[in-house]
């Protein structure tokens, strides 16, 4: 599985190489771009989520935040006009997100099926980013797609993506853990 993961690691670095709701009372202030402003650097387009769509982060959110969410979307070549779905995101900001990843991670191994697939758990560390905590399975019980849980700092993201475009989130996520060590 380590194999795996630093496959998907390595791809998303020679990548980067080359709806709010409720009033927030207690968020960390960040002069830090947002996973929207990421997105859209790198070439990316955004829309609203489904409300069909759910988000697990709902499990552990405080009060105080909001949980923002977007569909991200990329062109399937420069040529072509068609649009790709690349994930669906959700995130919000906490000055317990160290706390909240824990005990969101606690709770998805509860829910997890016996066919979980390529089940990673682990910080990733690399100089010059901020360090990333990492939940990322596959269970068909929970969803067709795969989720990916990221803690970076004080934020907390959630990724649904199918596994062939897994690698252009992580190049996202390297991107927001880039920006956040600056």
């Amino acid at each position: 599985m380590r194999g795996y993961l630093h496959f998907i690691i390595g791809i998303a670095f020679i990548l980067i190489a080359g709806g709010c709701a409720g009033e927030v009372t207690n968020e960390v202030p960040s002069r830090n771009p947002d996973l929207i402003s990421i997105a859209r650097e790198n070439g990316f387009t955004v829309s609203p989520v489904s409300r069909n769509e759910k988000s697990y982060l709902k499990r552990v959110i405080p009060e105080s935040s909001i949980l923002r969410s977007i569909v991200i979307l990329k062109k399937e070549s420069d040529l072509g006009s068609d649009i790709d779905r690349v994930a669906s995101a959700y995130w919000f900001r906490s000055t317990h997100a160290d706390i909240l990843m824990k005990t969101l991670t606690s709770q998805m191994f509860d829910l997890l099926s016996a066919n979980v697939e390529n089940l990673i758990d682990e910080d990733l560390h690399r100089e010059g980013y901020a360090t990333i905590d990492m939940l990322a399975f596959n269970d068909p019980a929970l969803s067709e797609e795969r989720i990916i849980f990221v803690q970076i700092r004080d934020e907390l993201y959630e990724f649904h993506t199918l596994v062939d475009k897994e690698e252009l989130v992580m190049g996202l996520v390297l991107e927001v853990a880039y920006k956040r060590d600056i």
